[in-house]
């Protein structure tokens, strides 16, 4: 069932008749929910927490597959250079996420636990930047924390909806190819907010964005809900040698798989079987060899998945073709000014607590 009404909020099925009403009246119920929750925060009824040290959150008002996670990781390195970051996420279907207290799973250098225990993003980003990292549901607590554990800033990832925890400067990212995600709420689209919260945006962020004439596009789709400056992204393979030119069987349980198997292309890689799998989600290693024995057949040379989904694979996995993870970066294709004057802004404010 879960599968079939991804599969009708995303588009790549029409769900039965019934159960798109269902669906509708749901999503018009969590427009109303929510756009009661956010008054009560605009007007003071709801209390958002601030710390001594400047937070800036990374969110989106969709579900998946805006690269929030690259954005992070972008972030990270580039306020690394002033002062010690930290990052505070929830830890999405771990085992601390159901924890009180939020747990430190990484002090800058690598995890102190397994990706089980704390998920794949943040086990992702421990291993990526220096960065200490806080896993929990309640956010206030690890921004009390990093603070006294010394933190210079502290970076609110998918923070867009956790109001409890008020901030400095927000970035929300958006799908360059459907920037309003079609303009329907979850769960009857991909939306998990409204669109008018892009005004409160500082910067937007639009990834899978290649050329100027589709940044104008998008920054025209946006412009009846925001005025906040837009930076273009696109995503790029740090390694593309390992799939030019090669025949390659690829899987990923991420947001959007289909920007996945997109970029390989891109790079002339040829993807000649699929595997997509629900966002987070661990590929069994019966599956696996399933798969990669049909895509042997196919000619395939190596299989190949995103860096969040190798560390969910077992040390010991033994396949027919080799598994590669492919590392992706976030690169600047238009409104970069607009990315130095939000980078130059968040370091001063990282400054003020360091003097």
């Amino acid at each position: 069932m879960k599968k079939i009404i991804l599969d009708s909020v995303t588009g790549k099925r029409s769900a039965p008749a019934l159960l798109k009403c269902f669906l509708r009246a749901s999503s018009r119920l969590w427009r109303l929910v929510i756009r009661a929750r956010h008054v009560a925060y605009d007007k003071q009824l709801f209390k958002s927490v601030s710390v001594n040290v400047p937070t800036f959150s990374i969110g989106n008002i969709a579900i998946g597959g805006t690269g929030k996670t690259p954005l992070v990781h972008l972030l990270t390195d580039a306020l690394q250079e002033t002062g010690n970051v930290a990052i505070l996420t929830r830890g999405f279907r771990s085992q601390f996420e159901k924890e009180k207290i939020p747990m430190l799973i990484s002090e800058g250098n690598g995890p102190l636990y397994s990706v089980e225990e704390c998920g794949d993003e943040p086990f992702f980003l421990s291993l990526k930047t220096k960065a200490c990292i806080w896993v929990g549901r309640n956010r206030r607590c690890s921004a009390r924390l990093a603070e006294m554990h010394g933190a210079h800033c502290l970076i609110l990832d998918d923070g867009m909806q956790h109001r409890k925890l008020a901030r400095d400067v927000e970035i929300v990212t958006v799908d360059g190819t459907d920037p309003l995600s079609g303009g329907r709420l979850v769960p009857a689209g991909a939306l998990r907010d409204l669109p008018e919260r892009l005004r409160c945006a500082d910067l937007i962020v639009a990834t899978h964005v290649r050329t100027l004439a589709h940044y104008e596009e998008v920054k025209k789709q946006l412009s009846d809900y925001t005025r906040a400056p837009v930076v273009g992204m696109e995503h790029t393979l740090l390694e593309p040698n390992w799939i030019q030119g090669r025949k390659v069987g690829a899987f990923c349980g991420i947001g959007k798989p289909d920007h996945f198997y997109d970029l390989i292309t891109a790079h002339q890689g040829q993807v000649v079987g699929m595997l997509s799998l629900l966002d987070h989600e661990a590929a069994h290693e019966e599956e696996l060899t399933s798969f990669a024995e049909e895509c042997l057949k196919l000619g395939a040379e190596l299989l190949v998945c995103t860096e969040k989904d190798a560390v969910k694979l077992k040390d010991n996995l033994k396949l027919p073709l080799r598994v590669v993870p492919l590392a992706v970066r976030l690169e600047i294709t238009a409104g970069r000014e607009h990315w130095e004057a939000a980078l130059d802004k968040m370091k001063t404010l990282m400054k003020k607590v360091m003097t």
